[in-house]
């Protein structure tokens, strides 16, 4: 996974911080003993493999327990909730709240845990927000993996976390084949990427991303756009570029039907990222980098999100 990534499961850690724990460790408050998150340098960022981070997180929930679950439990949470606090919405660092106390029954129960922020997480502990109330916003966020209006049950498209109506598997090869191509070298190189017909501060504003998700993006992912545009130009590649353009049309029109529900344009971006994760955990595992800086080739592009 990426550094934003996993800035993003880790919560009250910066990017700085995380950087430190990979290049310098970082020294446990109990004995001292110094802990590293072993990470792959990807020209000027990194790759953490999930279960590197999973070890990092058990040396620090040896300290504190309850405070540091499994990536996959912190996962799972932050898309249960959409990428936002699951009592006020913000999109605040998250932390990970126990209704049930893990002091008293110590578990990583994902239906008895919520995603929330620092603000929330503090009322919940002093009772501000009671148990009862926490009950009824994980009951709520159940409920919002909800309804189509006028539909019945039927799940809306970025609210489901089951198998999707999605062409995954065109999905699925362009990332696979584009995987390879990014790492056909050590260096992505220059972008040769021209913005100069898009006003992007306009198009982030139409679209509700945020300054700090933007800034990530650009600096993440934008050195490879030149490859991914290059990737698609590729005569012999034609088969995936008429792939992508399937799932660019058909993710613009999921986007569409579910736009309202969303608030900033990064929560759609990583909740996308996630069920596609989900539908295909065997193809797309150790290739989460290519498909972000696919996903935000596709805003800076154009092909998907509003720019008028």
């Amino acid at each position: 996974m990426e550094l934003s990534e996993a800035v993003s499961l880790l919560g009250n850690w910066s990017r700085e911080e995380i950087k430190t724990a990979i290049t310098d460790g970082i020294a446990l408050p109990r004995d001292g003993r110094v802990v590293r998150l072993r990470a792959t340098p990807v020209g000027r960022d990194f790759d953490v493999d999930e279960a590197d981070l999973d070890a990092f997180i058990r040396e620090w929930d040896g300290v504190e327990p309850g405070r540091h679950p499994p990536v996959a439990v912190r996962r799972e949470l932050l898309v249960e909730a959409g990428h936002r606090c699951a009592i006020c919405e913000d999109s605040a660092p998250f932390q990970y709240h126990h209704i049930v106390e893990f002091s008293t029954v110590p578990h990583y129960d994902v239906r008895h845990m919520l995603a929330i922020c620092g603000t929330c997480h503090h009322k919940c502990t002093v009772g501000i927000i009671d148990r009862i109330a926490q009950q009824v916003y994980k009951a709520k966020l159940a409920r919002g993996n909800g309804a189509v209006a006028g539909n019945g049950d039927q799940p809306t498209y970025l609210n489901h976390d089951g198998p999707a109506r999605f062409s995954w598997e065109d999905l699925r090869d362009v990332v696979t084949a584009l995987h390879t191509g990014l790492n056909a070298a050590a260096n992505p190189g220059e972008s040769q990427f021209d913005f100069s017909d898009v006003d992007l501060a306009e198009k982030n504003r139409l679209n509700e991303l945020s300054e700090d998700y933007f800034r990530e993006m650009r600096a993440a992912h934008e050195p490879y756009f030149g490859r991914v545009r290059a990737f698609l130009e590729l005569p012999a590649n034609a088969p995936f570029r008429d792939r992508y353009f399937e799932v660019v049309d058909e993710l613009r029109m999921k986007i569409a039907a579910d736009r309202a529900r969303f608030g900033g344009f990064e929560h759609i971006l990583t909740r996308f990222a996630d069920i596609a994760v989900q539908n295909n955990p065997d193809a797309l595992r150790g290739k989460r980098r290519a498909l972000n800086i696919l996903l935000s080739f596709m805003y800076f592009n154009c092909d998907i999100g509003r720019k008028t």
